[in-house]
């Protein structure tokens, strides 16, 4: 569920104040760890697909943020965007090591919304419904940065604000990036229709 923009400055405030509080004591650091490593784990797990591995991992960036939590600025996003970000960096870190190819999880409750965005109004319903079941085929064939940003945005419903936090670009940068990569899925799969019909 997303948060209204009042109820998203509170929930700044508030951290600002626990991270504050954090950096001065580290056991003050509870009731972050607390409140975000159910997601950040949960979101490390559909990318490695390992419960150990996502566990190490999500220890790693929580013990990580609290290293570095002196370095920590307030910058408008909630505090769990810095959280991905570390979370990211060492899940790639991770592939490379492990030579290892990264998944990902298709939510059916959030494919929906993905899908949305990338069809255009007046397209057959029907036609529509078939181009949704083909979106893993489309998953396939992005490069790990675009399949981020998709991730990013209609799985872990992030802002492209915290977007572009997460990976480093500007925040106009990661929405015009976003939009290029629905627009590859869907050249993606209507290519693979036409080639269907070609056989057929």
């Amino acid at each position: 569920m997303s948060l209204s923009e009042s109820e998203y400055r509170y929930l700044g405030l508030q951290e600002e104040k626990e991270v504050q509080r954090a950096k001065k004591d580290p056991r003050a650091f509870k009731p972050l760890y607390e409140r975000y490593y159910g997601k950040i784990y949960g979101f490390l797990f559909k990318r490695v697909n390992d419960e150990q591995a996502a566990a190490d991992l999500a220890s790693q960036t929580f013990l990580n943020a609290l290293l570095n939590l002196k370095k920590y600025e307030f910058r408008g996003l909630s505090f769990s965007a810095w959280l991905y970000r570390i979370a990211v960096n060492l899940s790639t870190d991770y592939f490379r090591q492990n030579k290892r190819n990264r998944g990902l999880y298709l939510d059916p409750d959030k494919t929906s919304d993905l899908f949305l965005e990338m069809v255009e109004e007046g397209d057959d319903a029907e036609e529509d419904l078939l181009q949704e079941l083909k979106l893993p085929m489309a998953f396939e064939a992005l490069s790990p940065k675009e399949l981020e940003l998709v991730e990013l945005r209609f799985f872990e419903e992030m802002s492209f604000k915290e977007i572009a936090f997460i990976v480093n670009l500007t925040e106009g940068n990661a929405r015009t990036k976003t939009h290029r990569v629905l627009r590859k899925m869907k050249m993606l799969i209507e290519s693979n229709e036409n080639k269907s019909q070609d056989i057929a």
